[in-house]
């Protein structure tokens, strides 16, 4: 979760490190609390073609109640879902987790 904005000189340096460290298919998911933060996030991502990275208004993650979708620079979405059976505890999300749905996914379950 981001509050405030940062300089744009700061997400390279993080995103690469994300992406040399992440396994293959993980996405960054980022909530942000300041005025046009997921268009920020979005724009940053693209310059620097990073689909990985997601942006979502934690206002409208509010009042979705967690079911408003974080958008990559792409246009995809992905929308957090409750386990579609128990998770043990420790377990996670997997790859096999992530369902798509239309054109999004819902990461931990169905929607």
């Amino acid at each position: 979760m981001e509050l405030n904005k940062k300089s744009a000189k700061w997400y390279p340096g993080v995103w690469e490190n994300y992406r040399a460290q992440l396994p293959a298919g993980a996405a960054v998911l980022y909530l942000t609390d300041w005025p046009s933060g997921p268009d920020f996030i979005k724009r940053q991502a693209g310059r620097l073609g990073m689909g990985f990275i997601y942006a979502c208004a934690l206002a409208d993650f509010r009042a979705s109640a967690g079911r408003s979708a974080f958008i990559n620079c792409e246009g995809r979405a992905l929308t957090l879902g409750a386990p579609a059976a128990p998770v043990a505890a420790g377990a996670g999300l997997t790859p096999a987790s992530l369902a798509p749905t239309s054109n999004a996914q819902v990461l931990g379950g169905v929607a």
